[in-house]
């Protein structure tokens, strides 16, 4: 008698004992793919001729977990040339080669319409200004987080120090491929006449909707011995998922000295609050929580400028940053404070004019003796994709 195996239908296939490591797949046999162990790419074949039929199964249901990646090992798959990520758990699919147009396609499909999924990526916008964001081929989700700028520091014999901008985050924006977006990088504070102006906003919209709105920092007002207010920290608005408001300037009323600036807000908490000078003692900036900057520090009553705040990465949470170092009856300057999530720091004071705010969202350190030297932070914009990423945890760099 012939082979059994001459008499088998079309679409067969012969199953095989589950998998746990990479291979290259044969036609005509089913694969069940345990990743319980950690993610697994199979291989098709070199060649493939019309009706090829393999199929695959998620032995464990950890698909979602740990990713059935395909290599396409040369062919098409749909008509695609990127190889397929399979997330979810459960999934059973059945592939049929058609022809070298269209390659492999898929036949059936047990949990949802097959996607090809594109590889991860991310763009970053650092610079202010206003800007078209075109969603890649493939991709159906974003991600995004959105830092405001620092506001500027006012103007007078004890002029009061600039608050830190807002950081904000949204996840799982639905979205079309092809289709376009519009990322808003806010611009750091500048003067109006002696006071300081606040930071601009940053913000991604897609489909008329404002997520991630990240307000900038406040501006401080001139001299504290008239009544001037430090400017406050941005505040986090429109659809978004966590973040944090930015850390307040510090207030000099009485010309003990430059103020800190306020800080960057973090993914989870608020920016540090930048020192104030209640006195002529030294006063240190406040850390930041949540992965956010630090506050400025205090500069010395003999006319010192104030450290400016520290800004907020966009890379993700990582530690806090600590308030800067103040002064006492001195000729020192404030400390910056330290950046949070692997933001830059802020500068020290330098002579009469408040320091630097540390980039992205850090507050304008606080002047003494109407030094109008250094400015804030400008804001910054970051989009990813890709399966399995995601802020605050899942944001590295690709």
């Amino acid at each position: 008698m012939s082979n059994l195996k001459d008499f088998f239908p079309p679409g067969f296939v012969e199953w095989q004992a589950p998998i746990t490591s990479a291979l290259t797949m044969e036609a005509g046999k089913g694969y069940p793919v345990n990743t319980s162990g950690g993610a697994i790419t199979v291989t098709l074949p070199a060649s493939a001729s019309l009706g090829d039929t393999i199929e695959l199964n998620d032995y464990a249901r950890t698909w979602g977990s740990n990713n059935l990646t395909i290599n396409l090992n040369g062919h098409k798959m749909a008509g695609g040339d990127t190889n397929p990520i399979f997330n979810d758990s459960g999934t059973g699919v059945t592939l049929v080669y058609a022809d070298s147009t269209k390659g492999w396609l898929v036949q059936q499909d047990e949990v949802a319409p097959f996607r090809a999924s594109a590889p991860p990526g991310n763009q970053e916008y650092t610079s202010a200004g206003t800007y078209t964001f075109t969603v890649p081929a493939n991709v159906t989700q974003l991600c995004v987080v959105c830092v405001g700028a620092g506001g500027k520091n006012g103007i007078g014999n004890s002029g009061q120090a600039g608050g830190g901008g807002a950081l904000a985050w949204k996840n799982s924006i639905s979205v079309t491929p092809g289709s376009t977006g519009t990322v808003t990088v806010g611009g750091p504070g500048n003067h109006s006449g002696n006071n300081g102006n606040a930071g601009g906003l940053s913000k991604f919209n897609y489909g008329g909707v404002d997520y991630a709105v990240a307000n900038g920092g406040g501006g401080g007002n001139g001299d504290g011995s008239s009544g001037g207010n430090p400017g406050s920290g941005g505040t986090v608005g429109g659809n978004y998922d966590g973040g944090g408001s930015g850390g307040s300037g510090g207030q000099d009323s009485s010309n003990h000295g430059g103020p800190g600036g306020g800080a960057a807000g973090g993914y989870s908490g608020a920016g540090g609050a930048g020192a104030s000078a209640p006195n002529t003692g030294a006063s240190n900036g406040s850390s930041g929580s949540g992965g956010a900057g630090g506050g400025g520090g205090k500069g010395g009553q003999s006319e010192m400028g104030g450290g400016g705040g520290g800004g907020t990465g966009i890379y993700g949470i990582g530690s806090n940053g600590t308030g800067g170092q103040g002064q006492a009856q001195n000729s020192n300057n404030g400390s910056g404070g330290n950046g949070g999530s692997g933001g830059g720091n802020g500068g020290a004071g330098q002579g009469q004019n408040g320091g630097n705010g540390g980039f992205p969202g850090g507050g304008h350190g606080g002047c003494q003796s109407s030094g109008s030297g250094n400015g804030p932070a400008g804001g910054a914009v970051r989009i990813i994709w890709g399966v399995n990423r995601s802020f605050p945890n899942n944001a590295a760099q690709v």
